[in-house]
């Protein structure tokens, strides 16, 4: 039994894997981007399909149309009307594919655009032509060819656009290539479902299996931090309704002091410095940060409405690329499966608002949301940002300083930790005459945890250490709880 449920096992992989050069097939999540910018993303995956031995449908209703369809069957909050998901994405309506070379697609014009994708011929075969344009594809030839990683076997046609008589036109697609490979399929084609008026090239930059690129976004994708990085907040709160009213405005900054990784799990151990604003106090803090490495964050959209809108597209940061996320919840509405609708539903007083915005290697940039207390005079608003960030020695955004009115007399002061590597003692030296208020001194290990601390009074002095086990740790000098030094102890 084992040793059949192996073969069942690895045969059932083989086929998930095996497209032979087919575009895709009914199980297909594929995530394509512009190219060569990558501002925009468009996922391909499918609402249905169906098919018998000559040919196969796949259809793509997934984004819900304008308030214009009734649905007597359903029963919504202000009436019959509601939003039909029928509206096509990018690769149009349906396809239908002859399970050989030829693909139909439907884009949302009426049209219908026609492939041949052959590799035994060199004719050069029109899929489109109106009054004033002809679209065509040749075959161009075979090899290897590197996507996402992976390699595979490709197969290239070169789109040609043209006038009626012939000359060719200097568009975006032409002189692009359609590529589809053997295992990933279509790795390379064009938005279709304002074709002819969008001529817009796209790439693969995502599959699901095998799973490449950008499929989905996890803790080890957004928290992506290294020692030195830094990361300045703003929180504000502002409610309407009380007591009490707990109105703020806050800033925090964390910098990055140091970074574990395990099987599992990434942990920070984090200096947090917050204060509020107008106010004289600030506190400073060590906190450590876990994060489970695998955990999902957010599933690459794939275009289905699911009461909330999404979008990802790769972002500059002060000259940083990093992908960005984007999803808004629309809490008005609520689905019918009878009809395929969404409509309208009492909420018993204004729903909240909610939107996130997350950046692959800076964690939440933006959150923004918003209750209320059963009347829209009635709200409660929380909105987070990141405004400034440090990130491979790069600066980005506008940083706030605290000014307060407390001046730290000790932030000149330099102690000297020796000796490094250290067994059974470090001693301490300040190059200051003298030390006017004690400075603490604390011993942590990578994860965070304290394991040893004391009060430096005087100019020299020493600690004893014996007993820890060797290691690497990290330690913090602290005055007035601002750390004014802080880095790694070697113990032997």
């Amino acid at each position: 039994m084992k040793k059949t449920a192996l073969f069942l096992l690895l045969f059932t992989t083989s086929i998930s894997y095996s497209q032979d050069y087919k575009l895709f097939n009914s199980n297909s999540k594929k995530l394509f981007a512009t190219h060569p910018d990558m501002l925009s993303t468009y996922s391909l995956s499918f609402d249905s399909a169906n098919g018998n031995n000559n040919d196969s449908t796949y259809y793509n209703f997934f984004r819900i149309d304008t308030l214009n369809f009734e649905s007597p069957e359903c029963d919504f909050w202000i009436g019959p009307e509601c939003y039909k998901q029928n509206i096509p994405v990018w690769i149009g309506a349906k396809i239908d594919f002859d399970n050989l070379n030829s693909y139909s697609f439907y884009p949302n014009n009426g049209d219908t655009i026609h492939f041949e994708f052959n590799p035994n011929t060199q004719d050069t075969i029109d899929f489109y032509e109106d009054e004033e344009q002809i679209f065509s594809i040749y075959f161009e030839g075979a090899d290897t060819l590197t996507v996402l990683g992976y390699p595979d076997s490709a197969r290239f046609f070169k789109i040609l656009h043209t006038d009626i008589d012939g000359n060719e036109i200097n568009s975006t697609i032409n002189g692009k290539e359609i590529i589809t490979t053997k295992i990933l399929g279509l790795t390379q084609f064009f938005q279709i479902d304002s074709f002819p008026q969008t001529l817009r090239p796209i790439y693969l930059v995502g599959h699901n299996i095998p799973e490449l690129g950008m499929t989905k976004i996890t803790n080890e994708i957004l928290y992506d931090y290294q020692v030195g990085d830094e990361i300045q907040y703003k929180y504000y709160h502002y409610t309407t309704y009380g007591p009490p009213w707990e109105n703020f405005t806050k800033y925090t900054k964390h910098t990055i002091l140091s970074k574990t990784e395990t099987q599992d799990s990434i942990i920070y151990l984090i200096d947090e410095f917050s204060f509020y604003l107008d106010s004289s106090q600030a506190y400073s803090n060590i906190v450590t940060k876990k994060y489970l490495r695998h955990g999902i964050v957010a599933h690459i959209p794939f275009e289905l409405f699911n009461g909330f809108y999404h979008n990802l597209q790769l972002g500059d940061f002060c000259g940083i690329k990093l992908w960005q996320y984007y999803s808004e919840e629309n809490s008005w509405l609520e689905y019918c499966d009878i009809d395929n609708v969404w409509g309208y539903f009492d909420t018993d007083g204004p729903p909240g608002e909610w939107e996130s915005v997350q950046v692959c290697g800076l964690g939440t940039y933006h959150s923004y949301g918003k209750s209320y207390n059963g009347a829209m005079w009635n709200s409660s608003t929380s909105i987070k940002d990141i405004i400034f960030f440090k990130k491979d020695g790069i600066s980005c955004g506008n940083e706030v300083i605290f000014v307060g009115t407390k001046e730290n007399k000790e932030a000149d002061i330099h102690i000297s930790i020796y000796p490094n590597p250290c067994k059974n003692t470090v001693n301490f030296k300040s190059n200051a005459k003298q030390i006017t208020s004690a400075i603490k001194f604390e011993l942590r290990d990578l994860q965070g945890g304290m394991v040893k601390e004391t009060l430096i009074s005087e100019i020299e002095e020493q600690l004893d250490i014996s007993g820890l086990p060797q290691g690497i740790y990290f330690y913090l000098l602290l005055s007035e709880n601002k750390i004014i030094q802080n880095g790694k102890l070697i113990v032997q």
